[in-house]
Protein backbone atom coordinates (compact mmCIF):
# COMPACT_ATOMS: atom_id res chain seq x y z
CA UNK A 1 0.00 0.00 0.00
CA UNK A 2 1.04 3.62 -0.93
CA UNK A 3 1.95 5.34 2.19
CA UNK A 4 -0.42 8.09 3.69
CA UNK A 5 1.23 11.41 4.94
CA UNK A 6 -0.31 13.89 7.62
CA UNK A 7 0.14 17.00 8.90
CA UNK A 8 1.07 15.17 12.60
CA UNK A 9 3.60 12.81 11.17
CA UNK A 10 6.03 15.84 10.67
CA UNK A 11 9.27 15.29 13.56
CA UNK A 12 8.75 17.93 16.00
CA UNK A 13 10.69 21.07 15.91
CA UNK A 14 10.90 20.48 11.86
CA UNK A 15 9.52 22.54 9.40
CA UNK A 16 5.86 22.06 7.62
CA UNK A 17 6.22 20.31 5.03
CA UNK A 18 4.48 21.74 1.39
CA UNK A 19 2.35 19.07 0.38
CA UNK A 20 -0.45 21.58 -1.86
CA UNK A 21 1.46 19.77 -5.05
CA UNK A 22 0.58 16.08 -4.22
CA UNK A 23 -2.67 15.06 -5.12
CA UNK A 24 -5.51 13.78 -3.12
CA UNK A 25 -6.40 10.52 -2.11
CA UNK A 26 -9.60 9.47 -0.06
CA UNK A 27 -9.39 7.73 3.01
CA UNK A 28 -11.13 6.50 6.11
CA UNK A 29 -14.11 8.76 7.55
CA UNK A 30 -14.39 11.10 4.17
CA UNK A 31 -11.16 12.88 4.73
CA UNK A 32 -8.67 13.12 2.20
CA UNK A 33 -4.97 12.87 2.01
CA UNK A 34 -1.86 13.92 0.20
CA UNK A 35 -0.10 10.84 -0.92
CA UNK A 36 3.83 10.77 -1.67
CA UNK A 37 3.27 8.60 -4.47
CA UNK A 38 0.26 6.76 -6.46
CA UNK A 39 -1.38 4.17 -4.65
CA UNK A 40 -1.35 0.68 -6.39
CA UNK A 41 -4.26 0.21 -8.43
CA UNK A 42 -7.41 -2.12 -6.73
CA UNK A 43 -8.77 -4.14 -9.95
CA UNK A 44 -12.13 -5.18 -8.81
CA UNK A 45 -13.91 -8.33 -10.48
CA UNK A 46 -17.39 -7.64 -11.74
CA UNK A 47 -18.47 -10.75 -10.78
CA UNK A 48 -21.97 -10.53 -12.48
CA UNK A 49 -20.18 -9.37 -16.00
CA UNK A 50 -16.96 -11.25 -15.23
CA UNK A 51 -14.79 -8.46 -16.42
CA UNK A 52 -12.10 -6.33 -14.35
CA UNK A 53 -12.14 -2.64 -13.56
CA UNK A 54 -9.27 -0.82 -12.29
CA UNK A 55 -9.20 2.50 -10.24
CA UNK A 56 -5.93 4.00 -11.25
CA UNK A 57 -6.73 6.57 -13.30
CA UNK A 58 -5.65 6.41 -17.16
CA UNK A 59 -2.31 7.57 -18.09
CA UNK A 60 -2.51 9.91 -20.91
CA UNK A 61 0.80 8.30 -22.09
CA UNK A 62 0.90 4.63 -22.02
CA UNK A 63 3.97 2.20 -23.22
CA UNK A 64 3.18 0.91 -26.26
CA UNK A 65 3.56 -3.27 -26.07
CA UNK A 66 6.83 -4.59 -27.80
CA UNK A 67 6.46 -5.80 -30.89
CA UNK A 68 7.71 -8.02 -33.02
CA UNK A 69 10.69 -6.66 -35.49
CA UNK A 70 9.12 -6.80 -39.04
CA UNK A 71 10.49 -7.27 -42.08
CA UNK A 72 10.87 -3.74 -44.00
CA UNK A 73 9.82 -4.43 -47.66
CA UNK A 74 12.47 -3.35 -50.31
CA UNK A 75 12.11 -0.36 -52.20
CA UNK A 76 12.13 -1.12 -55.91
CA UNK A 77 14.59 1.29 -58.29
CA UNK A 78 13.38 2.82 -61.40
CA UNK A 79 14.41 0.12 -63.87
CA UNK A 80 11.79 -1.40 -65.83
CA UNK A 81 12.16 -5.52 -66.04
CA UNK A 82 12.41 -7.46 -69.16
CA UNK A 83 8.97 -8.74 -69.13
CA UNK A 84 7.88 -5.04 -68.97
CA UNK A 85 10.26 -3.67 -71.53
CA UNK A 86 9.03 -6.62 -73.52
CA UNK A 87 5.03 -5.15 -73.04
CA UNK A 88 5.90 -1.93 -74.14
CA UNK A 89 8.03 -3.23 -77.10
CA UNK A 90 5.17 -5.49 -78.40
CA UNK A 91 2.87 -2.23 -78.27
CA UNK A 92 4.68 0.27 -79.69
CA UNK A 93 5.32 -2.44 -82.68
CA UNK A 94 1.18 -2.85 -82.46
CA UNK A 95 0.43 1.20 -82.62
CA UNK A 96 3.42 1.70 -85.48
CA UNK A 97 1.37 -1.33 -87.58
CA UNK A 98 -1.75 0.29 -87.29
CA UNK A 99 -0.34 4.18 -87.35
CA UNK A 100 1.85 3.35 -90.53
CA UNK A 101 -0.18 2.54 -92.94
CA UNK A 102 -2.60 6.18 -92.25
CA UNK A 103 0.22 8.15 -92.46
CA UNK A 104 1.80 6.39 -95.76
CA UNK A 105 -2.13 7.21 -96.80
CA UNK A 106 -1.97 10.87 -95.72
CA UNK A 107 1.90 11.33 -97.19
CA UNK A 108 0.78 10.33 -100.36
CA UNK A 109 -2.49 12.03 -100.72
CA UNK A 110 -0.51 15.24 -99.75
CA UNK A 111 2.23 14.50 -102.52
CA UNK A 112 -0.52 14.49 -105.21
CA UNK A 113 -2.33 17.70 -103.78
CA UNK A 114 0.97 19.22 -104.70
CA UNK A 115 1.31 17.95 -107.75
CA UNK A 116 -2.12 18.93 -108.75
CA UNK A 117 -1.28 22.19 -108.06
CA UNK A 118 2.06 22.36 -110.25
CA UNK A 119 -0.57 21.23 -112.62
CA UNK A 120 -3.14 24.22 -112.17
CA UNK A 121 0.39 27.10 -112.15
CA UNK A 122 1.51 25.55 -115.54
CA UNK A 123 -2.43 25.82 -117.06
CA UNK A 124 -2.72 29.24 -115.91
CA UNK A 125 0.92 29.96 -116.86
CA UNK A 126 0.17 28.56 -120.24
CA UNK A 127 -3.36 30.87 -120.95
CA UNK A 128 -1.15 33.76 -119.68
CA UNK A 129 1.01 33.29 -122.71
CA UNK A 130 -1.49 32.82 -125.24
CA UNK A 131 -2.93 35.76 -123.93
CA UNK A 132 0.61 38.01 -124.43
CA UNK A 133 1.03 36.05 -127.73
CA UNK A 134 -2.12 37.21 -129.71
CA UNK A 135 -3.67 33.56 -129.23
CA UNK A 136 -0.96 31.75 -130.03
CA UNK A 137 -0.25 28.28 -127.47
CA UNK A 138 3.59 27.76 -126.16
CA UNK A 139 5.66 25.65 -128.96
CA UNK A 140 5.59 22.42 -128.22
CA UNK A 141 7.83 20.01 -130.28
CA UNK A 142 9.77 16.93 -130.12
CA UNK A 143 13.43 16.42 -130.23
CA UNK A 144 15.67 17.94 -131.95
CA UNK A 145 13.35 20.48 -132.65
CA UNK A 146 12.24 22.04 -129.27
CA UNK A 147 15.08 24.97 -129.29
CA UNK A 148 11.94 26.92 -129.09
CA UNK A 149 9.55 25.13 -127.21
CA UNK A 150 7.86 25.11 -123.57
CA UNK A 151 11.11 23.18 -122.38
CA UNK A 152 14.18 22.65 -124.16
CA UNK A 153 15.92 19.74 -122.58
CA UNK A 154 15.58 16.28 -122.98
CA UNK A 155 15.43 14.00 -119.61
CA UNK A 156 17.39 10.97 -121.49
CA UNK A 157 20.23 12.92 -123.05
CA UNK A 158 23.76 13.26 -120.27
CA UNK A 159 25.13 16.42 -119.82
CA UNK A 160 22.77 19.16 -118.82
CA UNK A 161 19.73 16.73 -118.33
CA UNK A 162 19.37 17.00 -114.50
CA UNK A 163 20.22 20.61 -114.51
CA UNK A 164 17.69 23.68 -114.27
CA UNK A 165 19.43 25.76 -117.42
CA UNK A 166 16.78 24.52 -120.03
CA UNK A 167 14.14 24.80 -117.73
CA UNK A 168 14.38 28.59 -117.40
CA UNK A 169 15.09 28.77 -120.77
CA UNK A 170 11.67 27.73 -121.99
CA UNK A 171 8.94 30.40 -123.02
CA UNK A 172 6.64 28.98 -120.45
CA UNK A 173 9.35 29.49 -117.16
CA UNK A 174 8.59 33.73 -116.75
CA UNK A 175 4.82 32.81 -116.05
CA UNK A 176 5.81 29.65 -113.99
CA UNK A 177 8.92 31.83 -112.44
CA UNK A 178 10.08 28.66 -110.27
CA UNK A 179 12.51 25.72 -111.06
CA UNK A 180 10.16 23.38 -108.20
CA UNK A 181 7.15 23.45 -109.92
CA UNK A 182 8.41 21.05 -113.30
CA UNK A 183 9.03 18.58 -110.74
CA UNK A 184 6.28 16.50 -109.19
CA UNK A 185 6.61 15.87 -105.52
CA UNK A 186 6.33 12.28 -105.48
CA UNK A 187 9.02 11.83 -108.25
CA UNK A 188 11.52 9.50 -106.58
CA UNK A 189 13.66 8.80 -110.30
CA UNK A 190 17.86 8.77 -109.58
CA UNK A 191 20.28 9.54 -112.39
CA UNK A 192 24.01 9.81 -111.45
CA UNK A 193 22.36 10.10 -107.73
CA UNK A 194 20.60 13.50 -108.23
CA UNK A 195 17.01 14.03 -108.87
CA UNK A 196 15.28 14.86 -111.99
CA UNK A 197 14.61 18.21 -112.20
CA UNK A 198 11.40 17.65 -114.68
CA UNK A 199 8.17 15.50 -114.45
CA UNK A 200 6.11 16.56 -116.98
CA UNK A 201 5.40 16.59 -120.59
CA UNK A 202 3.15 18.27 -122.56
CA UNK A 203 0.24 16.95 -125.01
CA UNK A 204 1.66 16.33 -128.30
CA UNK A 205 -0.93 17.29 -129.97
CA UNK A 206 -1.22 20.88 -128.13
CA UNK A 207 1.28 23.84 -129.73
CA UNK A 208 2.89 22.04 -133.02
CA UNK A 209 1.81 19.94 -135.94
CA UNK A 210 3.81 17.36 -135.46
CA UNK A 211 1.35 14.76 -134.94
CA UNK A 212 0.01 15.19 -138.49
CA UNK A 213 3.10 14.67 -140.32
CA UNK A 214 4.57 12.07 -137.36
CA UNK A 215 1.71 10.12 -136.39
CA UNK A 216 -0.23 8.05 -138.64
CA UNK A 217 -3.76 10.02 -137.19
CA UNK A 218 -5.53 11.35 -139.89
CA UNK A 219 -8.83 12.95 -139.07
CA UNK A 220 -7.53 14.08 -135.76
CA UNK A 221 -7.17 18.03 -135.12
CA UNK A 222 -3.74 19.45 -133.93
CA UNK A 223 -3.92 22.82 -131.94
CA UNK A 224 -1.36 25.55 -132.31
CA UNK A 225 -4.04 28.57 -131.39
CA UNK A 226 -6.61 29.04 -128.71
CA UNK A 227 -9.11 29.75 -131.00
CA UNK A 228 -8.86 25.94 -132.31
CA UNK A 229 -9.52 24.75 -128.83
CA UNK A 230 -12.48 26.82 -129.05
CA UNK A 231 -13.58 25.46 -131.92
CA UNK A 232 -13.47 21.93 -130.69
CA UNK A 233 -15.88 23.13 -128.28
CA UNK A 234 -14.22 20.48 -125.83
CA UNK A 235 -11.49 22.86 -123.84
CA UNK A 236 -12.44 21.09 -120.97
CA UNK A 237 -12.36 17.82 -122.02
CA UNK A 238 -8.86 18.20 -123.48
CA UNK A 239 -5.86 17.34 -121.40
CA UNK A 240 -2.64 19.89 -122.02
CA UNK A 241 0.70 18.68 -119.29
CA UNK A 242 0.65 15.42 -117.81
CA UNK A 243 2.72 13.91 -114.89
CA UNK A 244 4.73 11.07 -117.02
CA UNK A 245 6.43 7.84 -116.12
CA UNK A 246 10.16 8.21 -116.16
CA UNK A 247 10.84 5.06 -118.19
CA UNK A 248 9.26 6.96 -121.37
CA UNK A 249 10.13 10.71 -119.84
CA UNK A 250 12.70 12.46 -122.08
CA UNK A 251 11.62 15.55 -123.88
CA UNK A 252 8.63 17.32 -123.37
CA UNK A 253 6.64 16.15 -125.96
CA UNK A 254 3.95 13.54 -125.16
CA UNK A 255 3.11 11.12 -127.47
CA UNK A 256 -0.75 9.49 -127.89
CA UNK A 257 -0.74 7.74 -131.58
CA UNK A 258 -4.47 7.78 -132.21
CA UNK A 259 -4.22 4.97 -135.06
CA UNK A 260 -2.87 2.76 -131.84
CA UNK A 261 0.22 2.66 -133.47
CA UNK A 262 2.61 3.26 -130.82
CA UNK A 263 0.65 2.43 -127.89
CA UNK A 264 1.80 3.82 -124.46
CA UNK A 265 5.01 5.33 -126.06
CA UNK A 266 4.64 7.78 -123.58
CA UNK A 267 3.64 6.35 -120.34
CA UNK A 268 1.44 8.45 -117.52
CA UNK A 269 3.70 9.14 -114.54
CA UNK A 270 2.08 6.13 -111.73
CA UNK A 271 3.61 7.24 -109.42
CA UNK A 272 -0.23 9.02 -106.72
CA UNK A 273 -1.25 5.04 -106.29
CA UNK A 274 -1.38 4.55 -110.04
CA UNK A 275 -2.98 7.71 -110.50
CA UNK A 276 -1.01 10.11 -112.73
CA UNK A 277 -2.16 14.28 -112.62
CA UNK A 278 -2.97 15.62 -115.57
CA UNK A 279 -3.92 19.80 -116.21
CA UNK A 280 -6.76 20.35 -119.04
CA UNK A 281 -7.13 23.69 -121.59
CA UNK A 282 -9.87 25.36 -119.56
CA UNK A 283 -7.22 25.43 -116.23
CA UNK A 284 -8.55 22.92 -113.61
CA UNK A 285 -6.35 19.79 -112.58
CA UNK A 286 -7.56 15.94 -112.14
CA UNK A 287 -5.96 12.85 -111.26
CA UNK A 288 -5.56 9.98 -113.91
CA UNK A 289 -5.99 6.69 -112.35
CA UNK A 290 -4.94 3.80 -114.29
CA UNK A 291 -7.44 1.11 -113.69
CA UNK A 292 -6.32 -1.86 -116.27
CA UNK A 293 -3.82 -4.39 -114.44
CA UNK A 294 -2.19 -4.43 -118.03
CA UNK A 295 -0.88 -0.86 -118.17
CA UNK A 296 2.72 -0.96 -117.54
CA UNK A 297 5.49 0.59 -118.91
CA UNK A 298 7.35 -1.34 -121.57
CA UNK A 299 5.16 -3.97 -120.80
CA UNK A 300 2.75 -5.56 -123.96
CA UNK A 301 -0.46 -3.45 -124.68
CA UNK A 302 -3.68 -4.11 -125.75
CA UNK A 303 -5.86 -1.85 -128.33
CA UNK A 304 -8.81 -2.81 -126.10
CA UNK A 305 -6.70 -1.66 -122.80
CA UNK A 306 -9.32 0.37 -121.40
CA UNK A 307 -6.69 2.93 -119.68
CA UNK A 308 -5.65 3.71 -123.38
CA UNK A 309 -9.11 4.17 -125.08
CA UNK A 310 -9.70 6.63 -122.19
CA UNK A 311 -6.21 8.92 -122.46
CA UNK A 312 -7.25 8.78 -126.00
CA UNK A 313 -10.62 10.37 -125.68
CA UNK A 314 -9.48 13.32 -123.69
CA UNK A 315 -6.12 14.11 -126.05
CA UNK A 316 -8.07 15.44 -129.37
CA UNK A 317 -10.80 15.16 -131.31
CA UNK A 318 -11.86 14.57 -135.04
Amino acid sequence: MARLFRQSDAPEGAAPADWSGLPLWPVAGGQFHRAASLPPARTDVDLDEGTATSDTPANPVQRQPDRAPTRRRKRRSGAFTLIELLIVVAIVAILAALLLPALNSAQGKAKKTACLNNLRQFALGWVMYAGDNRGLLAENLPQPANRNSWVADDMKAGGGAYGATNLQRGVLFPYVGSVGVYRCPADTARANGAPPVRSYAMNGWMGGRAMETQGRSPGYRTFVRELEIANARAPAGLWVIADEHEATLDDGWFQVTMDDSRMFASFPGARHQRSAGLNFADGHAAGFALRDPTSQPGGRQYPRNTDWLRLKEITTVP
